[in-house]
């Protein structure tokens, strides 16, 4: 599952299985307490995520015996967190839930830059933990480049409905990167809860033939092999083999992405052509400048589909690429009264379910940490910084009155 709620102990357990960990019963109380107190510790060493930050971590979770047990036997029961029983009782049962406006951390265009610029991925080292750099480098490249800058930038390419879409050339490489952007009148953990469904993507995305998962990485990461079809019988269908991962932050954001690699067990075939992803991203974050209630989604791709189809047309077609973000928006609309029963979101718990009021017991990284109730009617604004620019020099407004006091964490 691609939740970010465990710690590095706890990830060799879901990797590999529970470790023989005896606890004699008339001990919990005092792993408990033991629990209670590295988590209280934790709370005040976690660092300030607003403007000035210094870094961004994601919380640890304390090592706690029974906590690692419960995960364990959640998995030990369900192929997944999702279909756990654990997940799905966090579901309210009101019909509503999901048009709760979140309450957020540090919620304004420039404390959300300076996260991404301090994040570092929480990831364990593992074989393809490089990819995951690599593609946040691109990422952090790419969404600081200026609009309207072909020389530097972003050149503005197209426009379908409201979403613009920008290129940029790279040297040396046939294929533009894209970038395609757009507000959606959900919030984000909608967004990102149907974003990571795999069955919500089969049915927005037309061109997927084939999607398994082939191996979970960590808790954050997996390996996934994707087939797509092609517009007509007279080109190959692609496919691509690509570590995806997904990063949930408390001020309401999140990055989906995906890049290509080689695994074993996915060799290319001779009935397909082997696409090379060099990145997908979805940047999801609340529409910190209007309304917390919406959210601005940007799509980023730079994809080789391979053989021996012309750049020009490569090119032409990568434009439509973007066209994801209208697909989404539209099917979110079409399915929206079905979205607050359990099983149709993949909301990670913390912190997005947290952000949505529902208590996540056990689950909850932060359990001292209190979210600002967000008010997009009383912030003030100020010039933003790093993604203001990329996002077309938006004005920044603080949608909280209240900020958590400034704290820090040691580094994973």
């Amino acid at each position: 599952s691609d939740v970010s709620q465990f710690d590095l102990p706890l990830m060799d357990v879901l990797l590999y299985g529970p470790k023989h960990i005896n606890i004699d019963e008339d001990d919990e109380d005092a792993h408990d307490e033991e629990e209670e107190k590295a988590e209280s510790e934790a709370v005040t060493q976690t660092p300030h995520m607003g403007n000035g930050v210094s870094g961004y971590i994601f919380p640890v979770q304390s090592e706690s015996q029974t906590k690692r047990l419960r995960y364990a036997q959640v998995l030990r029961e369900h192929k997944d967190l999702w279909s756990s029983r654990a997940y799905l009782d966090l579901i309210p049962q009101d019909a509503h839930w999901i048009e709760r406006r979140p309450r957020l951390c540090h919620a304004s265009v420039a404390a959300h830059a300076a996260l991404l610029d301090n994040f570092q991925i929480p990831d364990r080292a593992f074989q393809y933990r490089h990819v995951i750099e690599e593609a946040l480098d691109l990422f952090h490249t790419w969404r600081k480049w200026p609009l309207h800058d072909e020389a530097h930038g972003w050149k503005f390419k197209a426009q379908k409905e409201d979403m613009k879409i920008y290129s940029h050339a790279v040297d040396g490489e046939a294929v533009d990167i894209i970038k395609g952007e757009a507000t959606m009148p959900y919030s984000t953990p909608v967004v990102a809860g149907v974003l990571v469904h795999p069955h919500h993507r089969r049915k927005w995305d037309e061109k997927i033939d084939e999607l398994v998962k082939v191996e979970q990485c960590t808790p954050y990461s997996s390996v996934v092999y994707l087939s797509v079809k092609t517009p007509t019988i007279f080109i190959t269908y692609r496919d691509m083999v690509a570590l995806v991962f997904v990063y949930a932050f408390p001020d309401g954001s999140v990055l989906i992405g995906s890049r290509s690699i080689e695994h074993p067990k996915y060799p290319p075939k001779k009935t397909r052509v082997r696409a090379n992803i060099y990145l997908n991203m979805w940047h999801v974050r609340p529409l910190y400048e209007g309304n917390i209630m919406h959210s601005k989604v940007t799509f980023y791709a730079h994809v080789s589909l391979g053989g021996s189809l012309p750049s020009w047309l490569v090119n032409e077609a990568s434009v439509d690429l973007p066209s994801g973000i209208l697909k989404v928006r539209q099917y979110i609309e079409n399915v929206y009264r079905e979205l607050h029963q359990p099983g149709m979101l993949y909301i990670p718990p913390w912190p997005l379910l947290k952000a949505m009021h529902v208590d996540i017991g056990w689950m909850d990284l932060q359990p001292q940490q209190t979210y600002d109730d967000a008010d997009d009617s009383s912030g003030s604004g100020s010039s933003g910084s790093g993604d203001a620019t990329a996002d077309g020099d938006e004005k920044d407004v603080v949608q909280s009155s209240t900020q958590p006091q400034p704290q820090q964490q040691p580094h994973m």
